[in-house]
């Protein structure tokens, strides 16, 4: 990473990309995905700098093999190491993707399929206006691909910044008013890890929650919130509105 083109040992680039790296390791062990960290510090460097469009043929090269395997790069990558002049057409004609090629391990025999799940970066709600560190930036973005793994990252949520924590929840909250059905779907439990990191946004969420459409609301969230400061006054309101008697007496049963 100090003479990779685009990145040239710049400090910031380079934090940037471990915090990403170690942040996608947690997800996959959590999720029980083996994957290499080798692997993947590959793609992701190829994520971050080269082509979207070779990546996106990288990624379905892979997909479309039984094994995984992105068995097309194997000509390449024995020509590149073997410093062979390699002429690749559009959208691999980059000088990137020649360093790259020669960069250990050789992926060509290599299943991505692990790899590639949790490597995907998919965080079109963050700006640059969000004024996010490196590390804030990198969580939200494995919060919003992977909520479900947000308990494996508590850890590193305890130690961002409160001002930080603050648009992070603005933007899965963004992200949660997509949904449909207030039982417990994946983005309440990046909700409710960011509420545990920083109290104070615990307030915001059952704000959030009371002012779902009742018909939304399903007797599963009840035992999920049961044990948050603030549950109580969400579920007050709950019984005081026109949720499904299933949920009243799923409130009932908690207290």
């Amino acid at each position: 990473m100090t003479t990779a083109s685009g990145i040239l040992g710049n400090p910031r680039l380079i934090k940037r990309f471990l915090n990403a790296l170690a942040i996608r390791m947690t997800i996959a062990k959590a999720q029980g995905v083996g994957v290499d960290e080798a692997v993947l510090a590959k793609l992701l460097l190829f994520e971050r700098l080269g082509s979207p469009i070779a990546y996106a043929e990288l990624i379905a090269g892979a997909s479309a093999s039984e094994t995984g395997k992105p068995t097309f790069l194997a000509d390449w990558e024995t020509k590149a190491n073997a410093g062979v002049e390699l002429k690749l057409e559009a959208p691999w004609d980059d000088p990137f993707v020649l360093e790259w090629l020669t960069l250990p391990p050789g992926l060509a025999e290599v299943d991505l399929r692990g790899a590639l799940y949790v490597g995907r970066e998919h965080a079109p709600l963050i700006t640059p206006e969000d004024r996010l560190s490196s590390e804030a930036a990198d969580l939200l973005a494995g919060l919003l691909e992977h909520p479900d793994m947000a308990a494996a990252l508590k850890d590193r949520l305890a130690k961002v910044a409160r001002a930080e924590t603050t648009v992070m929840m603005d933007r899965l909250l963004d992200r949660a008013r997509q949904e449909q059905a207030w039982g417990v779907p994946p983005i309440l439990e990046a909700c409710l890890a960011i509420s545990e990191a920083d109290p104070a946004q615990g307030p915001r969420l059952a704000a959030f929650l009371r002012d779902r459409p009742p018909i939304q609301i399903e007797p599963n969230i009840v035992p999920k919130i049961s044990d948050q400061p603030w549950a109580a006054g969400v579920f007050r309101a709950w019984e005081a509105g026109d949720v499904a008697r299933p949920v009243k007496s799923a409130i009932k049963k908690r207290s």
